[in-house]
């Protein structure tokens, strides 16, 4: 698969470099477009389901759970609106993907840095506040299983403080494609119903992770 993707790296990164001055709608959709390459070439058949609720007029943060190493790539590529999103700091260091994390304005977290994880929490409620869509993986790192991790309680704060609409997505099988002689290469993306802020005011950030976290169990249990 790496292979394959490699043949295309010198224009994903030329694509990225003539791009930065762009509108943000319009690097958004450039990265949506290699990201649904990169998809297809790893052989993995995804299927989408849900995208019709999506509130496309409405500020969104989607909350996702994290199971493989192509789960930002499937994520762009399927995402309905433009969004930034929140990833960790060594992501930008990488040398093709790094100019796209700032083509798309993505916040960058240094999971070990309480300060990081504090500027997060106001540059994500920023982007909200400004109409912008956010896109967080609360689980920070990934499960390569079909049981979660614990989503972090802090990562909902932003939605808290912005009272942005948040859309929780299941990805199902992801991490097929990191497990060593796994032959079933199906996934899903599955986009959920949203949870306006009138329906988690009255909670707490860990009563509103423990929620979600259920809620995005219960679509892995079923499977594909």
């Amino acid at each position: 698969m790496w292979i394959k993707i490699a043949i295309y790296i010198p224009a994903i990164w030329l694509t990225a470099i003539q791009s930065r001055k762009e509108a943000f709608a319009t690097r958004f959709n450039l990265l949506k477009h290699w990201s649904k390459l990169v998809v297809r070439l790893s052989g993995i058949k995804l299927k989408v389901e849900g995208l019709e609720k999506v509130p496309t007029d409405e500020t969104l943060y989607f909350v996702v759970n994290h199971q493989g190493s192509l789960d930002p790539f499937i994520i762009v590529a399927t995402l309905p609106v433009p969004s930034t999103a929140v990833s960790k700091i060594e992501n930008g260091k990488i040398p093709v993907l790094g100019p796209w994390f700032k083509n798309i304005e993505a916040i960058m977290l240094d999971r070990s840095n309480m300060r990081s994880a504090l500027q997060m929490v106001k540059d994500a409620t920023a982007c909200l506040k400004n109409g912008r869509n956010v896109c967080i993986f609360p689980e920070g790192t990934r499960s390569k299983s079909m049981t979660m991790g614990e989503m972090k309680p802090g990562a909902f704060k932003p939605a808290f403080n912005a009272q942005a609409t948040i859309v929780p997505v299941t990805l199902v099988n992801t991490f097929v494609i990191d497990v060593k002689g796994k032959q079933n290469m199906n996934a899903k993306a599955i986009y959920m119903d949203p949870m306006r802020y009138d329906e988690y005011k009255e909670m707490s950030t860990t009563e509103l992770a423990e929620k979600v976290t259920a809620m995005i169990q219960e679509n892995l249990d079923r499977g594909l």
